[in-house]
């Protein structure tokens, strides 16, 4: 019998570690996803009009908007951490110009680009503690929009609107 075991047993010891992962994973994710998911829903049963639609509506309405209310969410509470952290302040874009607190420099369109394409600074907060300080495209791109609602003083009133279009756009 040679060291690694029959094609089956070789077989079987894959399927039980890959079962193990997803079983591990998913139970993580839904740890983590559930009560974003519930506060969804209990916010989509305050928009008038929306207990009116059929359960299926109302089910294709939610599961069409939840990654992207979640993903607001987020960018949203990140966006008070950087006001809280003084991130803020630290690079405006004003009219072809990156204003510093430091010094103000004058940039063409063509060079912009090259200046201002930084990475997104790390913001550090205990609601997402791992996105905000990700280097993952994806973690960067929720930073950026935070900084942007950030500089807009974006608060929760306009937070919720902006939820309530995207819950009611299913075709976005």
């Amino acid at each position: 019998m040679d060291m690694l075991g029959s094609p089956h047993e070789v077989e079987q010891e894959d399927i039980q570690h890959a079962r193990s992962f997803y079983m591990t994973t998913f139970h993580d994710l839904a740890y983590l996803i559930e009560p974003a998911i519930t506060r969804l829903v209990k916010f989509a049963k305050q928009i008038q009009g929306f207990d009116t639609l059929e359960v299926d509506d109302q089910i294709r309405l939610l599961c069409g908007c939840c990654i992207d209310l979640i993903t607001l969410r987020a960018a949203y509470y990140i966006s008070k951490s950087a006001k809280v952290q003084g991130l803020v302040d630290n690079a405006l874009l004003i009219r072809g110009s990156i204003t510093t607190t430091a010094t103000t420099t004058t940039t063409s369109s063509s060079n912009l680009s090259n200046q201002y394409n930084t990475t997104i600074p790390h913001i550090p907060n205990h609601h997402y503690p791992k996105l905000g300080i990700s280097d993952e495209k994806y973690a960067q791109l929720i930073r950026g929009v935070a900084l942007k609602m950030a500089r807009l003083n974006i608060d929760q009133t306009d937070v919720a609107m902006m939820a309530a279009i995207l819950l009611m756009s299913p075709g976005k």
